[in-house]
């Protein structure tokens, strides 16, 4: 386990959740991410609470009741712009899903907490989160990089 922050971005859940660590399979997963967010180090951005919410399904519920979100601060809001500057094609490359991507990066960036994401690397063409975190200087894990960091076991007792 690390003391480090997380700005998670939305398919650390929905992936999670629909494909990889439903609660009932994986319960250490959810119940550290909800004990992350209660201790401060785990949140996410404004933006991609916006993204699950709306679903108003078992995860939008579970995210309502247990993840802390950063607000979008004027320091959000310059970061996002420094990002879309340099890196506007990050928005337009999927769509719906890709909109909170450049306030993860600027809360990322803003707080010091390293993006957790399931997203490829990307390019400069067809850029990803990963991609635009190591190009702004902001730290980034795959979902099991952050599993690992954390000690959260995936197994049965």
């Amino acid at each position: 386990m690390t003391d480090a922050l997380w700005c998670l971005d939305s398919n650390a859940f929905i992936n999670a959740w629909n494909k990889l660590y439903a609660p009932d399979f994986a319960p250490d997963y959810w119940d550290t991410l909800a004990r992350l967010s209660k201790e401060g180090r785990a949140f996410v951005s404004e933006e991609v609470r916006e993204e699950i919410i709306p679903a108003d399904d078992d995860l939008a519920s579970w995210v309502k009741v247990n993840i802390e979100f950063h607000p979008l601060t004027d320091d959000v809001q310059l970061a996002v712009a420094q990002v879309m500057a340099a890196h506007g094609k990050l928005i337009a490359v999927e769509g719906f899903h890709s909109r909170a991507d450049p306030f993860v990066i600027a809360t990322g960036l803003v707080t010091g907490s390293t993006v957790v994401t399931t997203e490829e690397y990307g390019t400069r063409k067809k850029p990803k989160i990963p991609y635009v975190c190591d190009q702004m200087g902001v730290a980034h894990a795959t979902l099991i990089e952050f599993i690992r960091a954390e000690g959260i076991f995936l197994g049965s007792r």
